[in-house]
């Protein structure tokens, strides 16, 4: 099939996507406790479907964060060969946050109206994501796993 990846597993695909999101979600929420913006993703992914509640607004804006955050695990791991922190980096902020998020999202390049603090924690969102998709596809927690143990050991 089309779809299957070489050394790469749909449950990888998922794990991935999933904490991906997660980070990046708790990133926001953290920048919003300490910093008050107003950048809730899953409200203005929601508000998209013109939902009246808002409960369901909120809950309809996770479910398509989410499954918008698998789905460019899975183009990452498809079109992105060498998988490391870098390309994840890149691919985090060139093609999601520059390309998809700020030519076709925003009503304006990058979301520029909300202003530049709105601007730069969703840069760094972004960021947070791409780092942690390139971080869990290159290896680096198996590496930094294998180090840890490998001192604990010597430590016994």
């Amino acid at each position: 099939m089309a779809w299957v990846l070489k050394n790469v597993s749909l449950i990888q695909v998922l794990r991935n996507g999933f904490l991906a999101t997660l980070l990046m979600e708790i990133f926001y929420r953290l920048t919003d406790l300490f910093l008050h913006h107003s950048l809730d993703v899953a409200v203005g992914i929601g508000q998209m479907f013109m939902l009246q509640s808002p409960l369901v607004i909120r809950i309809a804006g996770y479910v398509v964060f989410l499954a918008g955050g698998v789905i460019f695990s899975y183009l990452y791991a498809r079109f992105i060969p060498k998988r490391s922190i870098w390309t994840g980096l890149l691919y985090g902020i060139i093609f999601i946050w520059l390309i998809v998020d700020g030519l076709l999202f925003e009503p304006s390049f990058i979301g520029i109206d909300y202003g530049v603090m709105w601007v730069m924690i969703n840069f760094l969102g972004h960021f947070v994501y791409g780092g942690s998709l390139g971080f869990f596809y290159g290896g680096e927690y198996r590496k930094s796993l294998k180090s840890v143990i490998g001192e604990l050991k010597n430590e016994v």
